[in-house]
């Protein structure tokens, strides 16, 4: 069964495919670092703000949305090293960090539809 979090997940990879294919060339958009810095703009982000009803507790989406916020952050300074004179080492490392914070977002997003399937299912 697809879940809201399932369609927040794939907005998240989707956006990550994005930006790194904008990175390496591969795709003609081009991502300002002001802008990008920004959570609330992305499918993601805006799925977010209004979504804080489905997270079992306020500190659980406190946590999402600071992981959330942090990847943009780090996403704006790559996108910053990519500027004219281009730093690719420096780029790389960053880009290590970026997938990282990926990765554990997805993780949690999982966990958190995990627990909304269990819970229904102890509730029918």
């Amino acid at each position: 069964m697809t879940t809201l979090f399932d369609d927040a997940i794939v907005t998240h990879l989707n956006w990550v495919a994005r930006f790194e294919e904008a990175l390496n060339g591969i795709a003609a958009e081009t991502f300002d670092s002001r802008q990008i810095g920004d959570d609330t703009r992305c499918g993601f982000g805006q799925w977010l703000q209004d979504s804080a009803a489905l997270f079992p507790d306020p500190q659980r989406f406190d946590y999402v949305r600071s992981l959330h916020m942090v990847f943009h952050e780090v996403a704006a300074e790559i996108a910053a090293l990519m500027q004219p004179p281009a730093d690719p080492v420096a780029v790389q490392a960053k880009l290590v960090g970026l997938r990282d914070l990926s990765t554990h977002l997805v993780v949690v997003l999982r966990e958190l539809k995990a627990e909304q399937t269990q819970g229904r299912r102890r509730g029918a």
